[in-house]
């Protein structure tokens, strides 16, 4: 490690664009089921979940039941659905698609449905039938580990849900993340290894508990892209040579830089998008006012990163050059990496 920082603080260092202040940023890694990013990532309480509880259950006439596996009950009838927690709170749907908490707010009706995607990382999929709720819901799935489930279909309820098994649940264009005790709402916009998640719904006296706005970095797309930054690279380069070994070291360094675990800010920090890193690396994100987002990874004492996320559809890692943009060669070298947000593989020799 200490052989890297000296390496790195050889190089010409260049200030990179002024903080933004007021990002509120988290890297949670080791949190994705499947493809999907379960609400515990947020770092924002256990989105009702208790460990070794579940939900008390009843049996009701014209209700369908289910519990998903991190014990959260839900009950789907002609009236909407309602998810009951662990921790006593609640969420009942209405026939609109409006989400409704025990404390008596809500969200706006959402005439084509919406996802509910809950903090085991079961996601529910409804889908409404008329924007007046004089019709019952459509249909009420739930998705984990990969099988789906129908829980309501065409105005009835489906026996035995947990046999009655279906191909593909629809995903909707509006998705709700739930966090708190279960009463807590985010909307989540992703770009690459970037979530970007925005408070929508929260009891009024709980709001100094949950910022209006967190970005949540998938620490597998920075760990992934990090160990493929190697096989982009020449093994030796003369127009700039400590690239290729600054790739390496930092692909080796993958696994120590983000952990399994919620990375956050120190707390008391003055500056909510800097976190501090193994070895005393950092993390910062910037937003610039096109609303693009770029990721940076600082070594010790440098004022120029090592390498940049872009973060948009088309998510890339790029390795920033250290001598500036010298000679018209522009900001980074070689061509960027894309970014695949999948569990973290183990990584693969660079090709020689």
């Amino acid at each position: 490690m200490i052989e890297f920082a000296t390496l790195l603080l050889t190089l010409i260092p260049q200030a990179p664009p002024a903080p933004d202040e007021g990002l509120d940023i988290v890297i949670a890694t080791g949190s994705l089921v499947g493809e999907e990013l379960a609400a515990s990532a947020f770092g924002l309480g256990s989105g009702g979940l208790v460990d070794g509880q579940r939900a008390a259950a009843s049996v009701q006439r014209g209700v369908t039941s289910f519990t998903t596996d991190g014990g959260l009950l839900l009950r789907v009838s002609a009236a909407g659905l309602r998810v009951d927690f662990p921790t006593g709170s609640g969420l009942f749907v209405d026939a609109r698609g409006r989400v409704h908490t025990k404390s008596g707010a809500a969200t706006l009706p959402h005439l084509h449905g919406l996802d509910l995607v809950l903090a085991d990382g079961a996601r529910i999929g409804i889908k409404t039938a008329s924007s007046d709720g004089r019709r019952p819901l459509r249909s009420i799935g739930v998705e984990q580990h990969g099988e789906h489930h129908m829980l309501w279909q065409s105005r009835r309820s489906v026996r035995n849900a947990a046999l009655r098994r279906t191909r593909e649940l629809p995903r909707s264009a509006v998705r709700y993340y739930v966090v708190g005790d279960g009463e807590v709402l985010y909307s989540a916009e992703r770009r690459g290894p970037l979530v970007d998640c925005v408070r929508v719904l929260c009891p009024a006296e709980r709001e100094a508990e949950f910022p209006p706005r967190r970005l949540v970095v998938i620490g597998e797309g920075l760990i992934n892209s990090l160990r493929e930054l190697p096989r982009r690279m020449p093994e030796k380069s003369i127009e700039y040579p400590d690239g290729p070994i600054v790739a390496r070291r930092l692909a080796s360094m993958a696994d120590r830089l983000f952990p399994a675990g919620v990375l956050s800010q120190v707390a008391g920090a003055s500056d909510r998008s800097v976190i501090e890193l193994f070895g005393g690396m950092k993390f910062e994100a910037h937003e610039y006012p096109d609303r693009r987002i770029v990721l940076q990874l600082f070594a010790p004492r440098m004022s120029r990163p090592l390498v940049e996320w872009l973060c948009d559809h088309n998510a890339q890692l790029h390795l920033v050059r250290q001598d500036g943009e010298k000679e018209g060669r522009g900001r980074y070298f070689q061509r960027g990496v894309p970014v695949e947000v999948v569990p973290a593989r183990a990584p693969r020799p660079a090709p020689r």
